[in-house]
């Protein structure tokens, strides 16, 4: 069989009643291996990443084309892709709850866990101990979806026990920021010396 007769053959992962005949697992290795052809089977159906080579499952384009159609797929990328702050936005963005799938890295990056509790405020769970705890993030988390506010450090579950947690967190926000701007204005306290005589 020439690698045109399969490639045809692999692209057709649908047949006229929208049910999947094709797939890559059923693909040989070359297949599997092909760039253009796993890109086409990824446009169609993102978690064909699975079935992709190893090299492939390393490639910022495909995983790009499998995470537009799939946010999920990001659990078959690489390691090194799925601590890619480029790549695991583009699936956050898409799909709060894939940050389920990136590095501990980057779900202790401030700015990627934000975006993700923006889309779904639950993912909140899989974000870092330190960003669970941190009130900015918590309180983005809870603006989305208030029950989030369980996934919270027990600190800010403490908190927030039996109020409002948007409330609390942004009267909290609000008093730390006073707080910090009177200790800024604040003059320093006069030293004294004492004398002996």
């Amino acid at each position: 069989m020439s690698n045109e007769s399969e490639r045809m053959t692999i692209t057709l992962p649908f047949n006229f009643k929208g049910k999947r005949n094709v797939t890559l697992d059923k693909a040989p290795e070359s297949i599997q291996d092909n760039k253009q052809t796993v890109i086409q089977a990824v446009q169609q159906y993102g978690q064909d990443l699975l079935y992709a080579s190893p090299r492939l499952r390393g490639d910022k384009g495909v995983v790009l084309e499998a995470i537009k159609q799939d946010t999920w797929a990001l659990q078959y990328a690489s390691d090194e892709l799925r601590a890619d702050k480029e790549v695991v936005l583009q699936a956050v963005n898409k799909y709060g709850g894939s940050l389920k799938h990136s590095s501990e890295q980057l779900k202790a990056d401030k700015e990627v866990v934000c975006v993700a509790v923006r889309q779904i405020g639950n993912a909140l769970q899989w974000a870092s101990d330190t960003l669970k705890s941190d009130k900015d993030v918590v309180l983005e988390a809870v603006s989305k979806n208030q029950n989030s506010i369980r996934h919270a450090s027990g600190e800010l579950q403490e908190l927030c026990n039996g109020k409002d947690p948007v409330k609390t967190l942004e009267s909290a926000i609000a008093h730390e920021k006073l707080q910090a701007s009177l200790a800024q204005k604040r003059p320093a306290p006069a030293r004294t010396q004492t004398l002996k005589i």
